[in-house]
């Protein structure tokens, strides 16, 4: 059986990463563009929010690591949208807090939240209008897969960096063997 692999990358444009990134980075810029000038806040500022709606109450880590980003950019942006009257600091006892504690969204920003979220639909709804249904089905499956295999990558060079290339040739070694394997028919 013969695998299916992307040929040999010409220069770095062939990459997937590199195409993914240029995907993530022009959708970014529309969406800062547009958010910022009908909301009054960064598109980082948007997500952060989103990110604390759907977790809330939530932990400053919790949703750093949501968000994909570091704890102090993070903080950074809660206090913005703290001192924006948008996210509240909660105690243990539902109490406001003025440092720590568990987060939510304000009155504020429970009346901001769906007026944005609405148009981020529809923000994605005109990103995916080329495609066919099938075809987003098959788009959203993909880059789950994709996003699960970059964060066992993460996970793997995080915690050892000089022994991935090791890993990698064990893995692609054992693969080999399984196919060889098959293809004779054991």
């Amino acid at each position: 059986m013969k695998l299916r692999r992307h040929s040999s990358p010409r220069d770095v444009r062939d990459l997937v990463s590199f195409r993914m990134a240029a995907f993530t980075t022009i959708n970014d810029r529309i969406g800062q563009i547009v958010i910022s000038g009908r909301f009054g806040m960064t598109l980082r500022e948007w997500r952060t929010l989103a990110t604390i709606a759907y977790l809330q109450p939530a932990l400053t880590t919790t949703v750093a690591h949501e968000s994909f980003l570091d704890k102090a950019q993070t903080s950074r942006i809660i206090a913005k949208l703290v001192d924006d009257g948008l996210v509240a600091r909660v105690g243990s006892h539902g109490a406001a807090s003025s440092r720590g504690g568990a987060l939510r969204l304000s009155a504020r920003g429970e009346k901001l939240y769906p007026e944005v979220l609405a148009f981020a639909r529809e923000m994605n709804e005109l990103l995916l209008e080329p495609l066919a249904d099938r075809e987003i089905e098959a788009l959203l499956s993909t880059l789950d897969r994709l996003v699960a295999r970059a964060n066992e990558r993460y996970l793997e060079v995080q915690g050892a960096v000089g022994t991935i290339a090791l890993a990698d040739s064990t893995r692609a070694r054992a693969r080999q063997k399984q196919r060889l394997r098959k293809a004779a028919g054991r």
